[in-house]
């Protein structure tokens, strides 16, 4: 008797466990495995940009050197004076110099008296050929010597010229308004002019305006264009952002192992001086920027049910994404038609058209078309093994034995 209440008792209890993972399982409630890999639509902003790297350099930067050979004598200023157009600056050893116009002085004093001598003989010969009292061979002679007399004083008087500028360029004076950034010399050197002028003081124009000379890669070129806006970061001023706008798209390339690039110009607004010559910059142009608008990511763009078409995959998104990295999309142009899978609420799948805009290569602007924020697009599907394995792995799904421990409960 007790062996048969024990063995009913034991159907019981099985039947009951069994009753239970029937009706909590998941399919049960209506619910499916997780075939599907969702994200959600959202409202957010687009935005595409092309990088590079740059330096902040003044607009204008003057090199002012010398003319002359000489020792300095004097040195009027020093790094980061603030100099106005005709500011003496630098004064070199003026001796020499002025010897060489004393001498060349004296020169022209005595090739003036050679052209008085010569004009006297001449305007002499010329009244004694009248009264027949000379040949015409000295009268010749005599204008051929007042020519010679003239053409050396023209000399002498071009020497001295030459002196007095050299002299002149003993006094080095600036020639633009503006702030010395560099001073590559001191009082008592001495500096050569003879194969090249020697760079003395670097002057920077006006630093409230400055501008960034960034290299671009030949890909980004084709979509750069003058009067975008561009915004750069700076090491020394972590997480500020600056403005600028590209001004000009150099058109001389540099070639450094193969890789094409150009110098873009970008000019910088520098108020209030903090922006330094020199300093690294790391430039944003912006391409498109588009607020509050409708996303999709562009997985759900190149999904299509296996069912469908046996791989899962469009090329809808891919092209868009495509023409847009080669520059070829307008935001302005007529929106493509594309289409994707939403996940309903009782897990049913269904197609929705739609317009799609501009793409950053991550997600796509949707212009119109059925689709709401937050509705689950469908971005691919998961493996149906591994579902159903997820499925069983459930606390009451079932199957198996737990991680970790022994076998189950015997009866």
């Amino acid at each position: 008797m007790k062996r048969s209440k024990f063995k009913l008792g034991f159907f019981i209890l099985v039947l009951v466990v069994g009753v239970s993972l029937f009706i909590f399982k998941p399919w049960a409630k209506g619910d499916k495995p997780d075939l599907y890999r969702l994200q959600r639509a959202t409202l957010g902003q687009l935005r595409m940009a092309v990088s590079a790297t740059g330096t902040l350099n003044p607009v204008r930067l003057v090199n002012v050197g010398t003319q002359v050979s000489g020792t300095i004598r004097e040195l009027r200023v020093d790094f980061n004076d603030q100099v106005k157009a005709g500011d003496l600056m630098v004064v070199l050893d003026d001796e020499l110099f002025q010897a060489k116009v004393s001498v060349s002085k004296a020169n022209v004093k005595t090739a003036e008296a050679q052209c008085r001598l010569a004009q006297i003989k001449y305007d002499r010969l010329v009244k004694l050929r009248k009264a027949g009292a000379t040949a015409q061979e000295e009268l010749d002679t005599a204008k051929a010597n007042l020519d010679i007399a003239e053409a050396g004083l023209e000399q002498q008087m071009a020497s001295l010229t030459q002196d007095l500028y050299n002299l002149n360029n003993t006094r080095i004076e600036a020639p633009i308004d503006g702030v010395v950034i560099n001073r590559a010399v001191d009082v008592g050197q001495t500096v050569a002019a003879s194969f090249q002028t020697p760079t003395l003081i670097d002057i920077a124009g006006d630093l409230t305006q400055m501008q960034i000379n960034a290299s671009f890669a030949e890909a980004d070129i084709g979509r750069l264009k003058p009067g975008l806006l561009a915004s750069f970061t700076v090491d020394a001023y972590p997480g500020q952002t600056f403005q600028g706008t590209l001004r000009q798209i150099r058109l001389n390339p540099t070639n450094t192992s193969n890789v094409v690039t150009y110098d873009v110009v970008v000019d910088v607004s520098n108020p209030d001086g903090r922006l330094l010559p020199g300093m690294t910059a790391y430039v944003d142009i912006e391409l498109y920027k588009e607020n509050n608008v409708l996303l999709v990511p562009n997985a759900a763009l190149n999904y299509r049910p296996s069912r469908l078409s046996g791989q899962g995959r469009s090329d809808q998104g891919t092209l868009l994404a495509a023409q847009t990295a080669e520059g070829d999309y307008n935001p302005e142009n007529s929106p493509t038609e594309g289409e994707v899978y939403v996940l309903g609420p009782k897990g049913e799948v269904r197609p929705v058209k739609v317009k799609l805009g501009a793409t950053d290569l991550r997600s796509t602007v949707i212009v119109s078309g059925d689709l709401r924020p937050d509705d689950r697009v469908i971005i691919g599907e998961n493996d149906q093994n591994e579902a159903e394995r997820t499925l069983f792995s459930r606390p009451g799904g079932g199957g198996g034995q737990r991680r970790g421990g022994g076998p189950g409960p015997r009866f």
